[in-house]
């Protein structure tokens, strides 16, 4: 879906570019440049603190779905 470069990219950009409905329930993945997923703001620090950046950010879709 998108790229973030640090943790202050994830503070500007997420509340503008994901709509309710992801925020509202939908599954996002998110990965370092490492493959570890972030899954609370800590993480977020940690990958600013061992320069890990950047974040992409993943929306998985499931295949049937894909069909309709």
């Amino acid at each position: 879906m998108f790229e973030l470069k640090s943790k202050q990219d994830w503070i500007n950009k997420v509340p503008r570019c994901l709509p309710d409905r992801i925020r509202a329930g939908e599954k996002l993945i998110w990965i370092n440049v490492n493959g570890e997923v972030f899954e609370r703001g800590l993480d977020f620090d940690v990958a600013e603190e061992n320069n890990t950046y950047p974040c992409k950010v993943y929306r998985p879709v499931n295949v049937a779905w894909q069909k309709n």
